[in-house]
């Protein structure tokens, strides 16, 4: 079927005669250009000493979607069962004995009972996802950065047996200390000790212009990614959890409203596939360009801010209006943020015409576990504070709202729902993060078009590595 599948040794003749049908040996000397998904051993006996089939298979999804690789040292198909999987085939090169097998091509679906549309996300052109560029990668690989980041970062080395050889932090953060197991070091000297041909995995985030700058220098004299790992929820974002969910992202690609949108989600997804920095400069741009052209804040609004901080939103929608509003309701869990917020509201406010409320969004009002940072990141967790969560619904209790911002660090899909009679009757427009799950690129694009489909969708990434700071706007067309 053309692709790159290639019989050696006396065989081959036999098997382009079809003397061999189903069965060809092959000697695997290159990728095929083919996602790796399932492997299975089956050999000596399994827990009650029955004896098991020698040899194993190896299955792997070709680029054509309907069609199988069956990979076996046997000469018939045997019963699959998973038992590990290994991302890409580079990771076989540490197998040896599993590099000369037999090839099944086997297509599991009929297509006359099968009718099922195949999904091409064509927004796609990453082939290959970071990790698994990791797990093949002989050069020194150095981590850029310690922290959070950089601890999940390293969490998914372990599950996915990739080894860092070392770690470096900006030249003013280095003071002989260690992190990982490994010392801290200036990048003159890992250079120094490793040469220039590394690869630079960078662990941190920021949207600070100076650190940008630093970035993307040294995107432009080594080989650096960065890895996408999830503010909040598990998992990663790889090709399998990409096509796991093909017809979900394809659908909240359909429902972006303008180039620019559709160009934010293509690159936004590529970036997240690869870790390759020059996406996210590709699609960045600044927020006057949202507010002039979507959220088009003007002086009676009524505007709700879930997730308030310090009220750094709420200075910025009113630097729009000139200082000008209706009533401004803002709701913030962690107890120092609030003091920050309560005094600018105290200094700069109408008391009159603002509400505050300490506590988190979510879809009812109830009371959770949150870990207070004192930051942007507070958010739910296992252990914590227990905090008082508001539904904004609840809170408004039928007051108007006509432009809504939720930043709640991973729980932007509840915080909706909360907000569910509020949009439904208002209709506000929307700023809502969307960055900090996996999912969060489908689920809230679906989630608003359900709550209301008059909404049209705008998606824009401001200047930040990694993905963050990556909204999803809402507005109802002026022409409706």
């Amino acid at each position: 079927g053309g692709h790159t599948f290639t019989p050696l040794g006396q065989d081959a003749e036999r098997i382009r005669s079809a003397e061999i049908p189903p069965v060809a040996e092959f000697i695997l000397s290159h990728p095929f250009g083919s996602e790796i998904v399932n492997l299975m051993e089956r050999d000596g006996e399994d827990s009650k000493g029955q004896r098991k089939p020698q040899g194993f298979q190896l299955f792997g999804r070709c680029r054509r979607r309907d069609m199988f690789l069956c990979f076996s040292k046997q000469t018939h198909f045997a019963e699959m069962k998973i038992l590990r999987t290994f991302p890409t085939l580079h990771s076989l090169w540490k197998h040896p004995p599993f590099l000369r097998l037999y090839i099944y091509i086997v297509f599991p679906y009929n297509e006359r009972k099968n009718k099922m549309k195949e999904i091409k996300m064509e927004f796609l052109t990453e082939q290959q996802d970071v990790w698994s560029r990791l797990q093949a990668e002989t050069r020194p690989i150095l981590l850029y950065g310690m922290g959070d980041g950089a601890d999940k970062i390293l969490r998914v080395f372990a599950e996915k047996d990739i080894h860092p050889s070392g770690v470096f932090a900006s030249d003013e953060f280095v003071r002989g200390h260690s992190f990982a197991g490994f010392q801290v070091k200036k990048l003159s000297d890992i250079v120094q000790e490793f040469g220039e041909d590394i690869v630079v995995v960078l662990s941190f985030a920021s949207q600070r212009p100076e650190l940008l700058e630093r970035f993307y220098t040294l995107n432009e004299r080594f080989d650096l990614v960065a890895p996408d790992v999830p503010v909040a929820g598990g998992g990663w974002f790889d090709l399998a959890f990409l096509h796991a969910h093909a017809q979900e992202f394809e659908q909240a690609y359909q429902w972006m409203a303008d180039e620019t949108s559709r160009q934010v989600f293509a690159d936004i997804i590529n970036f997240k596939i690869s870790g390759k920095i020059d996406y996210l400069r590709h699609c960045e741009t600044d927020k006057d360009e949202i507010f002039t052209n979507v959220l088009k804040p003007q002086a009676q609004e009524h505007f709700s801010d879930l997730g308030a901080y310090n009220g750094d939103t709420i200075r910025e929608l009113l630097s729009y209006t000139g200082g000008a509003y209706a009533s401004i309701t803002a709701l913030e869990p962690d107890r120092r943020n609030f003091r920050k917020l309560s005094q600018y509201a105290e200094e700069q406010l109408d008391a009159a015409r603002v509400q505050l409320v300490q506590a988190g969004s979510w879809e009812t009002d109830t009371t959770l576990t949150f870990a207070a940072k004192a930051g942007r990141n507070s958010a739910l967790a296992g252990q914590g504070t227990p905090t008082q969560m508001r539904a904004l619904d609840s809170v408004l209790n039928g007051a108007p709202c006509t432009m809504l911002k939720l930043d709640v660090e991973g729980a932007e899909y509840q915080a909706l729902m909360g907000a569910k009679e509020t949009i439904a009757r208002s209709q506000p427009r929307l700023n809502v993060a969307c960055y900090h799950r996996n999912e969060d690129l489908f689920a809230l694009p679906k989630l608003l078009k359900t709550l209301c489909p008059a909404y049209q969708l705008y998606l824009r990434h401001h200047p930040y590595v990694p993905a963050w700071d990556v909204n999803l706007y809402a507005a109802v067309s002026t022409a409706q």
